[in-house]
């Protein structure tokens, strides 16, 4: 599954109510099946979306964070990352950009599957929380950056 960009915040209380979907892609997730989040997709993947009126709308639960909307922008930044060796999609070095109006409730003792060299990540310049096959970035990267960008996916299928 992946997961684009975009703006769920503007459908957080439909997104939350479409339990079919948010479910499958918990289930999906707990069935070792490759999920990619950027940005809006990363938002989604986590346990709850909590809007800047403190409004809370639950979401997948990938992940055991809130994503909290702020009154500050980030962005837009160019992000140059490289993979952990934990990371279950890609491998390498990656080239990206980051916008967002929000922030991940994470600790930093999270698993994370890029090291920012040129950014922001989500928290002390880590990037892309894992759950098994599962990996949601603030990252949009840019496929061409990497060698063969679907290979993760395409490995993790088979």
């Amino acid at each position: 599954m992946y997961l684009g960009g975009g703006y769920p915040e503007l459908h957080a209380a439909n997104i939350s109510e479409n339990r079919d979907f948010l479910d499958g892609m918990n289930n999906m997730c707990q069935e070792k099946k490759p999920i990619l989040g950027e940005c809006g997709g990363l938002m989604t993947m986590c346990s709850n979306m909590v809007d800047i009126g403190g409004n809370r709308f639950r979401m997948s639960g990938v992940f055991g964070c809130d994503s909290v909307f702020v009154n500050k922008r980030h962005g837009p930044t160019y992000v140059m990352a490289d993979a952990t060796p934990d990371n279950p999609l890609f491998k390498g070095s990656v080239r990206a950009h980051e916008y967002h109006y929000s922030e991940i409730t994470a600790s930093g003792d999270e698993r994370f599957g890029f090291d920012v060299k040129r950014g922001l990540g989500i928290v002390s310049q880590k990037d892309g929380l894992i759950h098994n096959s599962s990996i949601g970035t603030y990252m949009h990267q840019h496929a061409l950056s990497s060698e063969d960008w679907a290979k993760g996916f395409v490995d993790r299928l088979v």
